[in-house]
């Protein structure tokens, strides 16, 4: 017997006042599951709406074929595939882009248009038949779609479907359509947030007004990034999380050495400023290129230790590691760091890892994630037996440009994270201009 033959014989017991009674509380169902008696609730959940209720607008044909019956035999193959493509592409309908820009894309494939279905039609299907949650309020077709839309089609998208390890796949998807991922932020915490993105603007603006015409490689415009390290850093002192291993380029390192590594304003401005010659560097005559001040962005190379959370369950170091020119270069070093942080080597035989003692957060601009070869050759690195360091969070600095190129003439592809899809790594992509979202 199937699921509409077997709602439909239940629902014929129901006649006069007792149909009546039962389209009331299903009424009251729909506004609030909690407004009806817990065995109702049941009944309703298992075979969806009476028969009468879901029928008044469109009665019976001739044939005996109700809307209902209609809508679930021809359109709800139609909208299963609808919500398996929310899961897939709602991300091409995201707001990620605080400027509105990025690639034009093809969002027909998360409208119901493209599968056949009108809301009516979604509406007359019990979302139980499309979905295997119980969130509350959720009891249609429609009012799945309209959830999923929030959760993959926000502020905050995901990737995940290129992830073969089914337990990891389902893992990741009931974390989002479960709510997990979403913070509640109280009044407090929005004002500690906003708090420190007025620090790191002002540090910014500060050095745009005070060091003009010198090379900068600002944040402005990723200025969230600042409080996710330190959210990320303040979630390590509970993890028993001893090392943090950071690597990053130029852009916006300067706000995450003094905001995150401690490093002093006043040691960070004088590097800005020319200085002295240095005696032991030899000069000829004269010459003042290279011993005089500091030179082109060595200031933007140099990296830094600190010691954090003393008072907490488990204190954190912090490294950053010093980084050359070579905007990418970092990123096996780091993870090289990560791995000795983890190995216990003090006694004979091969070394015992533990993966949970450091884990390693690497910073990439957009265009020199998917342009510079070395971090695919650092990500083929990650499932190796000698290298392997249980996992690293990669964040891309997305602002849209690289350096002087716009992304149509930077990359092939649609998102600069794409590159990661090969190494079966789930993505989270986020706007930037949410702080609520960047921090969830």
């Amino acid at each position: 017997m199937t699921q509409q033959e077997s709602s439909e014989r239940f629902w014929k017991k129901f006649t006069g006042p007792n149909m009546g009674y039962v389209e009331e509380q299903y009424e009251l169902y729909l506004q609030d599951k909690k407004a009806v008696d817990q065995s109702l609730r049941d009944i309703f959940d298992q075979y969806g709406a009476p028969q009468q209720f879901v029928n008044e607008e469109e009665p019976a044909t001739e044939a005996g074929s109700s809307f209902f019956a209609q809508s679930s035999a021809k359109h709800l193959p139609s909208a299963i595939k609808l919500v398996e493509a929310i899961r897939r592409y709602g991300h091409l309908k995201a707001s990620i882009y605080p400027v509105g820009s990025g690639k034009i894309s093809d969002t027909s494939l998360v409208d119901p248009e493209h599968y056949g279905l009108t809301k009516k039609e979604l509406e007359a299907i019990p979302a139980q038949w499309v979905w295997d949650r119980n969130v509350d309020g959720i009891t249609t077709a429609q009012d799945v779609v309209t959830y999923l839309m929030e959760q993959y089609a926000g502020n905050i998208s995901f990737e995940y479907d290129h992830v073969n390890n089914d337990e990891e796949r389902h893992w990741f998807q009931n974390n989002i359509e479960s709510g997990a991922y979403r913070s509640n932020f109280h009044a407090e915490e929005k004002k500690q947030l906003l708090g420190k993105i007025v620090d790191v603007e002002g540090f910014e603006n500060f050095l745009a007004k005070t060091f003009v015409a010198q090379k900068r490689f600002s944040i402005e415009g990723l200025e969230m990034m600042v409080p996710m390290l330190d959210r990320m850093v303040q979630s390590s002192f509970y993890d028993e999380t001893e090392e943090i291993l950071m690597g990053m380029a130029h852009r916006g390192r300067l706000s995450v050495l003094t905001h995150i590594l401690g490093k002093p304003f006043d040691k960070l401005f004088s590097e800005f400023h020319p200085s002295a010659d240095k005696e032991l560097v030899p000069s000829s005559p004269g010459s003042r290129a290279i011993t005089y001040g500091w030179t082109g962005d060595v200031k933007y190379h140099f990296g830094a230790k600190r010691d954090v959370g003393e008072e907490k369950p488990s204190p954190t170091k912090i490294t950053l590691a010093h980084n050359p020119s070579h905007l990418e270069f970092v990123n096996p070093v780091v993870e090289g760091f990560t791995r000795a942080a983890q190995d216990f080597r003090f006694k004979r035989g091969n070394t015992e890892q533990n993966v949970n003692k450091a884990f390693s957060i690497l910073i990439h601009g957009d265009a020199a994630f998917i342009g510079e070869g070395i971090v695919a050759e650092t990500f083929n690195l990650s499932a190796l037996p000698g290298y392997r360091t249980g996992g690293t969070l990669h964040i891309i600095a997305n602002n849209l440009v690289g350096f002087t190129t716009g992304q149509n003439q930077g990359r092939s592809t649609r998102y600069a994270s794409d590159l990661a899809k090969g190494f079966e790594v789930p993505i989270i992509h986020v706007n930037a201009d949410d702080p609520e979202a960047c921090i969830s």
